[in-house]
């Protein structure tokens, strides 16, 4: 990190663009519990974001404020990427929330049409 004369000043009433990207992500997330047909699409915005996320702490290693650090966020950042990818793959298949919110699988028979009548 630079010194404190390089280093640049934030407006104490300004939020970070981290913090407005993630806080957009989370709002879209929630969404998505109210119309499921956005999940897949949101959940791969997510991901677009999150690789791009990691790519970017990968660039940028050596300007980390400690060695390890930037490691860690390059290493769990790509993790969240790729657990995000399978995510978006489920989600695109129809698998995910839809299946335990209620839905049936395809071999069970269908509420009041049990054995019996």
């Amino acid at each position: 990190m630079g010194s404190p004369d390089t280093v640049p000043r934030r407006s104490p009433t300004t939020l970070p663009p981290e913090a407005v990207t993630a806080g957009i992500v989370g709002l879209a997330l929630l969404a998505t519990l109210r119309w499921p047909a956005l999940r897949s699409g949101v959940l791969a915005a997510a991901t677009a974001t999150l690789a791009l996320h990691a790519v970017n702490h990968w660039v940028d290693l050596g300007e980390a404020h400690r060695d390890w650090v930037g490691v860690f966020d390059g290493v769990t950042l790509t993790g969240m990427a790729l657990l995000g990818a399978s995510l978006t793959a489920s989600a695109m298949r129809g698998g995910g929330a839809e299946g335990a919110a209620g839905g049936t699988s395809p071999g069970a028979p269908a509420a009041g049409r049990g054995r019996g009548g």
